[in-house]
């Protein structure tokens, strides 16, 4: 019954932890497997705050710098126009930060259309040529990520398929934990899930 269950599924979405990867490949392996864009994006986003930490170190009294850290993850079109103040002031005292910036944001297209994987795939390489001919180093760690797993990141194009409910369950499951001071009994925790999730 189980074996005819996993067969069924068709696609699955999880982070990039190695155990997760592992659980789709021995039960769902005919599934096309999809990263979650929210996880691939979070990676991205922490080469980025990494340069910006960098900054702040080595020029703490420097007020361009400041106030920075969620600017810096919001997507141009969507700053305010004292956000993007804010931005335009720190990209006038660093012309590197600048160019971090637009990389990262030439990054949200290329998953956000629906596209064949090939052409994602395509887009993705080209992208990181681009970081690679101005020698910006600050994504080198996404970068290798995205090099192994290349293809599971753009199979999001295919449908948009996320993980999202999951981490919603599993951060109401945190916040029972909490409020109970712990839980040890699996029962338990179970039924209360169950009552405010249904």
């Amino acid at each position: 019954m189980v074996q005819f269950f996993c067969q069924q599924i068709t696609a699955v979405s999880c982070d990039i932890w190695q155990p997760y990867l592992a659980v789709v490949a021995t039960c769902f392996p005919q599934a096309t497997l999809v990263l979650d864009r929210f996880h691939v994006v979070k990676l991205l986003h922490q080469g980025l705050d990494a340069f910006r930490r960098r900054l702040r170190k080595e020029a703490p009294d420097e007020a361009g710098y400041k106030q920075l850290k969620w600017l810096l993850f919001r997507q141009y079109h969507r700053l305010s126009d004292t956000e993007f103040d804010t931005l335009q002031a720190a990209f006038a005292v660093n012309a590197e930060l600048k160019t971090a910036y637009f990389l990262r944001e030439e990054f949200h297209p290329i998953l956000g259309r629906p596209q064949a994987v090939d052409a994602a795939i395509g887009l993705l390489d080209r992208w990181v040529a681009r970081i690679q001919a101005q020698k910006i180093t600050h994504f080198d760690s996404f970068i290798r990520t995205l090099q192994r797993h290349k293809e599971p990141i753009a199979n999001y194009v295919l449908d948009n398929l996320s993980n999202a409910v999951t981490e919603g369950l599993n951060n109401l499951v945190r916040s029972i934990r909490r409020c109970a001071f712990g839980m040890p009994n699996f029962q338990q925790l179970r039924l209360r899930v169950m009552a405010i999730s249904g």
